[in-house]
C-alpha cells in the first residue's frame, strides 16, 4: 500500500498492530496481515497557502480593505489609505526605505498604510473557504514605518476577537504574528484586521506574507477478502470407524 502529495515525512501505523508493517516512515509499505487491520498513515505536510495574494504580487487583487487604495504614491499623506508597493519611502517621502518581506530585496511587493484616527476602519478583509472541524493556522508579518505611535493590529475570525498586536517603534522590522482557529462547524473564515490606534501621528505600518494552513488530511478504506483452497492444517485423525 502507498501514499503521496505529501511532503515525504509519513508514518505508517496499524491496529491491531501487524508485525510485518515494516520501513513505517516510507511512502510505500508491504505488509501481509492475517486477520482485519486498519492501516493509517500520518503526515506533518501543510496545505499550500489558502490565501490569495497574500504576498500581494498580485497588486491590488483579491482582499477588502476600507482604506482609500492610492498608487502610485500617497503625495498628501492620506490617513486611513493604502498602497501596494516595493519601498515604502517611495509611497510617501517620510516613511522609512523599508521593504517587502516575500523577496526582501526591494523588487517584492507589500501593502504600506497610513492607519485610520477612528480605530474601527478595517484595513485588510478576505473570506476563504475551509473544512469543518478543523485546525488552522493564521499568520502575517507586519512591520512600523515610522517610530511614532505603532499600529495596533486587532484579528477577528468570523467576529470574534483573536487577539491584538502592537507593533514596536523599530521601524523596518518584519515581525510574525500567528493564532490559532478551529473550524468547527464553520465552512468558511472570514478575516478582519484593523488599526485600534486611532493616532494622526505615526500610526503607519506595512503588511505582508499573510497565510491560512491546516495540515493535510484524506482517507481511502480498501477491503481484501483473502480465501485459500484446500488447507492443509496439518491435523491427523484415526482411520474410519464405520
Amino acid at each position: 500500500i502507498s501514499v503521496s502529495g505529501g511532503n515525504g515525512n509519513y508514518n505508517w501505523s496499524a491496529i491491531p498492530v501487524d508485525p510485518t508493517l515494516l520501513f513505517a516512515f516510507n511512502d510505500s509499505v508491504l505488509v501481509s496481515p492475517i486477520q482485519n487491520t486498519v492501516y493509517t498513515v500520518a503526515t506533518n505536510a501543510l496545505n499550500t497557502n489558502l490565501i490569495f495574494n497574500g504576498t500581494f504580487e498580485y497588486g491590488d487583487l483579491g482582499f477588502f480593505s476600507a482604506y482609500s487604495s492610492l498608487f502610485p504614491t500617497n503625495p498628501s499623506g492620506l490617513q486611513e489609505s493604502y498602497g501596494i508597493t516595493n519601498n515604502a519611502s517611495s509611497w510617501y517621502p517620510s516613511y522609512s526605505a523599508c521593504v517587502d518581506h516575500t523577496l526582501g530585496n526591494g523588487i517584492g511587493k507589500m501593502m504600506v498604510l497610513d492607519g485610520a484616527t477612528n480605530g474601527t476602519s478595517p484595513f485588510w478583509e478576505q473570506t476563504i473557504a475551509v473544512e469543518k472541524n478543523k485546525n488552522y493556522v493564521f499568520t502575517y508579518f507586519a512591520q512600523s514605518l515610522t517610530n511614532t505611535n505603532p499600529a495596533e493590529i486587532q484579528a477577528v475570525f468570523n467576529g470574534v476577537t483573536m487577539g491584538v498586536d502592537t507593533l514596536q517603534l523599530l521601524t523596518c522590522d518584519w515581525l510574525s504574528t500567528s493564532y490559532n482557529w478551529f473550524s468547527g462547524n464553520d465552512s468558511s473564515i472570514t478575516i478582519v484586521l484593523t488599526d485600534l490606534n486611532n493616532s494622526a501621528i505615526g500610526n503607519d505600518f506595512a503588511l505582508d506574507d499573510l497565510s491560512l494552513s491546516t495540515l493535510l488530511s484524506c482517507s481511502n478504506i480498501s477491503s481484501v477478502q483473502i480465501t485459500t483452497n484446500n488447507l492443509d492444517l496439518g491435523l491427523q485423525y484415526p482411520a474410519n470407524a464405520c
